[in-house]
């Protein structure tokens, strides 16, 4: 058995964005009081609370309504306890997590940017997507 969890959509996706994801890996489950702040999140989550964010949140991304918001409040929530895991962690490793910040700020995650370039800009055309945001 692994003693280790692997991260399969760490390696993948935009440069300036490769470092992300491990980071917020790295603040929430690498600092004591980030893992309790997390565990106290969700702890009073369901199995259907799960169950609805799996077939949810892949279709309404960070808009998906969930308890008394939506995905993007407990974004902002996860977020800030990773960031304060990495704080705490002293290496200067928070600024990692900026991209992701980025996003959860804005609501618009990079599916919906590429689905808006697709439906405006590229008028339906898929070749922008290869030819710009492949390597």
């Amino acid at each position: 058995m692994k003693k280790y969890i692997e991260m399969r959509g760490a390696d993948a996706g935009p440069w300036r964005s490769i470092c992300a994801l491990p980071a917020l890996w790295v603040g929430l489950l690498y600092d004591e009081e980030a893992k309790k702040e997390a565990l106290a999140l969700i702890s009073e989550w369901t199995q259907e609370d799960r169950d609805y964010l799996y077939v949810e949140a892949p279709k309404t991304g960070l808009k998906t309504p969930f308890k008394k918001g939506t995905m993007q409040d407990l974004a902002m929530e996860v977020m800030g306890i990773a960031r304060r895991g990495l704080v705490r962690r002293g290496n200067g490793e928070e600024s990692l997590l900026d991209r992701i910040a980025d996003i959860v700020t804005s609501g618009v995650t990079p599916a919906e940017r590429l689905l808006e370039l697709y439906h405006g800009e590229w008028n339906e055309d898929l070749e922008p997507l290869y030819s710009k945001y492949t390597y």
